[in-house]
């Protein structure tokens, strides 16, 4: 998914609106399992940037939400 309008696409021109915080980019995929999701982001000391795949696992996730509940 992409935020913000940054002209052509260009990728220099996405960098630069991600690193100002006027654009974001991520996209995300649900399985059986769990949910994966991956984003990129801009490193606005540094002027670089950088690709993040995260993987939320289900079944773990589940057992906090449980344990949350009881500790309530």
């Amino acid at each position: 998914m992409f935020t913000g309008y940054v002209g052509d696409n260009h990728n220099g021109l996405i960098m630069h609106a991600l690193k100002d915080g006027e654009h974001v980019w991520y996209t995300s995929f649900v399985t059986e399992l769990g949910e994966i999701e991956l984003s990129i982001i801009a490193d606005t000391k540094y002027d670089t940037g950088c690709v993040r795949l995260s993987y939320y696992d289900k079944a773990n996730s589940e057992k906090v939400r449980n344990a949350v509940m009881d500790d309530l």
